[in-house]
């Protein structure tokens, strides 16, 4: 058993970068391939600010919701 190669390394990279952008993008309801401006160096910032300012959906209940729970 060798050691990997940088092929290996870049795709392990990549999704270790990429599968959690898609998970969170996918909860926040937009669609998952937003993700992939984490692999632009400056997108991948002003995605998190983007993100930070969208309307997340579990963010949108309202008391009436809420209170079905109790």
């Amino acid at each position: 058993m060798g050691a990997l190669s940088i092929l290996h390394w870049t795709l392990m990279f990549w999704l270790i970068l990429f599968l959690p952008f898609f998970w969170v993008l996918k909860k926040m309801g937009r669609s998952p391939l937003w993700g992939l401006l984490a692999y632009v160096p400056i997108a991948n910032i002003v995605l998190f600010w983007v993100a930070a300012f969208w309307r997340w959906p579990a963010m949108e209940t309202t008391q009436e919701d809420l209170e079905t729970f109790d």
